[in-house]
């Protein structure tokens, strides 16, 4: 085909029929043998848009090895993980800002408001929100210009974690308030223009629900002046300053740290609603130590751990061990890397700042007469107290106190109470800022102690205005469940409280 064009187009007309070609691989049944009408060994197109939508099919087969000319085992396991990764986050996102604007009656067409007297956002999490859209505008300009369509979707991905997993899930006290203050007002802002222009973005990706979600924003002058998401440029970059891009490293070294410690209660089975007493992280960097310090909040909150400790030398909190990159040093070193393997196992106890050189410090030293890079070995930390977890990322070492005493069980107790309740809230669906009565039965001595010891935290998370009554029931219960918390029995009664929900302003933009 290519060669068939080339001959007629210089033949014709001296000159080649195309400048880039895109060539696509193979589409293959899930069992990899060729899609077939008598073998049936394919899912109904028809069938499959109806359930999963185009969009979803279309991001899937950009997202892969077919769009770099390889074979592609098309599986709808696939286009529905599209719709978990891709188009329910996004949905969600435009559906939360929805929804609290109409209950504070913020309308983008007459509350258009930035954060300052230079139209720029002021609050950390909105500036690191608009650093992660530009940089992603650029990877998305970068990859299309060069016809790498396959390299488009990891981008989109990795801005969609950072806008629901960390900007909204972080920004959401702020749209909680009860008063229209000027951050409110910023947040609100920020994230309508941040969707607008992803959504910009996502047209060329995803042109059906781009379109819906255009609908939906459309409402000031800009917007309404251009009748298609398709009709509208792609957003252009903007220069980034300095002082932008720090507050993007500082919130990603919190969000790393935060990583890490996730990462350690998932591997000791510890749920995070288990408050635990300390973290400890260990980094050699100066200004890193202080940006560790300016997120010290947000670090144990996101962990639900007490105490903060920065250490300058993180090999107080673990050893680290080498073992060699293989695929670095064999073709480089031949026949001798299995010896400089071997040295590597056992250079902790010979030379230990050999290996603080290379774990810790990032710098090169010689073994065996060759000089290694840290590109040439894996660490590995191994903790230095015992009841500690620890966990590593370059030169950062995450450690954490898995120890639980009773008052930490207690609290552990209590904020899966509050996690019962608010899943019955949403049974019940309740609004937002819907005041509840609540009644726990259990024979639990733990839970009832919990109750007792955290009544204001279990109430005020769940809007409880009234006590909870413990061993006894309400007076109108509107739904009641049996569950096990920690293995004890308990049941819980939820009804709506006759205390009337604190006046909110309300507004159109629904």
């Amino acid at each position: 085909w290519f060669y068939t064009l080339l001959v007629l187009s210089t033949a014709l007309f001296g000159k080649p029929a195309f400048k880039n070609v895109v060539v696509n691989g193979w589409l293959l049944a899930e069992d990899g043998k060729k899609m077939s009408k008598s073998l049936k060994n394919y899912p109904e197109p028809t069938k499959l848009i109806e359930k999963y939508g185009a969009d979803a099919i279309r991001i899937y087969m950009l997202d892969s090895p077919a769009l770099r000319g390889e074979e592609l085992r098309f599986a709808e396991a696939g286009v529905r993980e599209m719709v978990r990764r891709v188009l329910l986050p996004w949905w969600n996102s435009v559906s939360f800002l929805m929804t609290y604007a109409h209950v504070d009656g913020w309308d983008p067409e007459t509350q258009w408001y930035f954060c300052d007297e230079r139209r720029e956002p002021t609050h950390e999490l909105d500036v690191w929100i608009n650093v992660k859209l530009e940089e992603l505008k650029y990877q998305v300009e970068r990859e299309m210009v060069e016809y790498r369509l396959y390299r488009v979707v990891d981008p989109l991905l990795d801005f969609l974690d950072d806008l629901t997993n960390w900007y909204i899930r972080r920004s959401r006290r702020r749209f909680w308030k009860s008063e229209n203050s000027d951050d409110k007002l910023c947040a609100y802002t920020t994230l309508y223009s941040v969707l607008l222009e992803f959504t910009e973005l996502m047209a060329p990706f995803t042109p059906f629900l781009a379109e819906q979600v255009y609908e939906l924003l459309r409402v000031t002058p800009d917007t309404q002046a251009v009748d298609s998401v398709h009709l509208r440029d792609v957003p252009a970059r903007r220069e980034l300053s300095d002082e932008e891009y720090l507050v993007e490293h500082r919130i990603d070294l919190t969000r790393k740290v935060c990583e890490l410690g996730r990462s350690l209660r998932e591997k000791a089975r510890i749920r995070t609603r288990q408050p635990l007493a300390t973290i400890k992280v260990g980094t050699t960097d100066a200004r890193e130590r202080e940006w560790l310090q300016a997120g010290e909040d947000v670090i144990l909150e996101e962990l639900n751990i007490k105490k903060l400790e920065i250490l300058d030398d993180p090999t107080r909190l673990a050893t680290p061990t080498l073992k060699a990159n293989m695929r670095r040093l064999g073709p480089r070193l031949g026949g001798k890397a299995k010896s400089v393997a071997t040295t590597l196992t056992t250079l902790k106890d010979i030379d230990p700042e050999k290996v603080r050189r290379l774990a810790i410090l990032g710098k090169s030293t010689e073994v065996d007469g060759y000089t290694l890079d840290p590109e040439d070995v894996h660490v590995e930390m191994e903790p230095s107290a015992e009841g500690e977890l620890v966990a590593a990322s370059g030169r950062l070492v995450v450690s954490i106190d898995s120890h639980i005493t009773d008052e930490l069980r207690y609290e552990g107790l209590a904020r899966d109470l509050i996690n019962r309740i608010q899943k019955m809230r949403k049974d019940l669906d309740l609004k937002v800022d819907d005041r509840i009565e609540v009644g726990i039965r259990t024979e639990s001595a733990d839970i009832i102690a919990a109750v007792t010891q955290y009544h204001d935290l279990v109430a005020g998370e769940t809007l409880v205005p009234d006590p909870i009554r413990v061993g006894s029931t309400i007076a109108s219960p509107e739904l009641e469940k049996t569950d096990k918390i920690d293995g004890e029995e308990v049941t819980i009664q939820i009804g709506r409280s006759a205390i009337a929900n604190p006046k909110r302003r309300r507004g159109s933009y629904s």
